[in-house]
């Protein structure tokens, strides 16, 4: 249950490592939790810092100042310290197993529970350890330790009970064995395969940001591939995964893996969602990378598939069809330094020039030195 596991003290967040501090200090269990732990273990560098404790939200918020309590039906308190947030959980029982947050406040503590309780309510056994960056201790309640050795994303419980509680555990289940390089455990892939047809049973916006989760990663064709094996792909985007059985799946492969590669900033949405609506289109469309042209239909067929299957908003939609149409206009330009600086500049600051020079050095769909000129020029606004 317990390991003397001492883990890379560079690896852990200082900030972190003050709060677990504070609140041990003032007789409180405390222990980073989930998915910073998981990564540690794994030598990957933690992205989110997660604190879990017995002291309640109140308690929390009189110790570490300044905090803010959140959450209606479950609250934590949020700490923000140098640009970073950390969430910090009271250790919770097993009496809500979704992920999503019910409607209505709880009036009483019995949502609160022991280390071991808060442990064995999470999705998988890679993401419920504890550790106690204080003691150098690792707390295992589920065997989690186990299946990072044997490299397996396992469900705590009963896999189809877990999966009806909240279907996008499927995804998560993929998207943590790809991300890991695991394998997914054989009663949790079959259970996948046999209630993929529940993901439409989750909330879009959540679909939404496993997605772009999805796209983040260094294999994210790889991840689309196995959700369209696991039955998952045609409930998540049936337009995604008509490309993936009758278009050219190579050149989608290549223009989503060599989009992506050249994303400066994965948290842009904008620039995710541009790369994979191109490779789509490109694996559908001959010679798209020339005429970059789509249709008044398809236009509006394709609007919908982005609203309705993969939950962008309207300026992300528009930023797409922007990012099309400038990169057209710069693919006319015979000699970008003979532009008059009034168009240039209303080129460059347009809204969707980042996404444009993005697309343009991935796919080399204007020549490199007009590439460099424009980049510059768009920086140079940017300062």
């Amino acid at each position: 249950m317990t390991h003397s596991l001492p883990l890379n003290t560079e690896w852990i967040d200082q900030q972190a490592l003050k709060l677990v501090k504070a609140l041990q200090s003032k007789n409180y269990i405390t222990y980073l939790v989930g998915g910073c732990v998981r990564d540690l273990l794994l030598g990957l560098p933690p992205k989110d810092w997660d604190i879990a404790t017995s002291a309640l939200p109140k308690e929390v918020n009189k110790v570490i100042r300044p905090s803010y309590i959140i959450g209606r039906r479950f609250q934590l308190v949020l700490v923000k310290r140098y640009g970073k947030q950390y969430e910090i959980s009271t250790f919770r029982a097993n009496v809500e197993t979704s992920d999503e947050e019910p409607d209505g406040p709880i009036m009483d503590d019995n949502i609160f529970g022991t280390p071991e309780e808060d442990a064995r309510r999470r999705d998988f056994t890679i993401n419920s350890f504890f550790y106690d960056p204080v003691k150098a201790e690792l707390i295992d309640y589920t065997n989690g330790l186990a299946d990072i050795e044997a490299r397996v994303v396992r469900m705590i419980g009963d896999p189809v009970i877990r999966i009806q509680e909240d279907p996008l555990r499927m995804l998560r289940a993929v998207r943590f064995a790809h991300k890991a390089n695991f394998e997914i455990e054989s009663t949790l892939r079959q259970a996948i395969i046999d209630l993929a047809d529940q993901l439409t049973l989750s909330v879009l916006p959540r679909r939404r940001e496993e997605l772009l989760k999805f796209l983040r990663l260094p294999t994210a064709s790889n991840i689309l591939w196995e959700c369209h094996d696991l039955n998952l792909l045609k409930h998540l985007s049936p337009g995604l995964n008509n490309v993936l059985e009758e278009a050219d799946a190579d050149i989608f492969n290549t223009k989503l893996n060599q989009g992506l590669e050249c994303i400066s900033d994965q948290e842009n949405p904008n620039e995710l969602f541009s790369v994979l609506l191109f490779a789509m289109i490109a694996a559908k469309t001959p010679n798209f990378c020339e005429h970059l042209k789509i249709d008044k239909k398809r236009q509006e067929a394709l609007s919908i598939m982005m609203k309705n299957e993969l939950g962008m908003y309207r300026v992300e939609q528009d930023n797409f069809f922007q990012t099309l149409s400038l990169i057209g206009q710069l693919k006319e330009i015979p000699e970008p330094t003979k532009v008059r600086e009034r168009y240039r500049t209303h080129l460059v600051k347009n809204n969707s020039m980042s996404t444009a020079l993005t697309l343009a050095s991935a796919y080399k769909l204007i020549p490199e030195p007009h590439l460099f000129y424009w980049a510059d020029h768009y920086w140079k606004t940017r300062n």
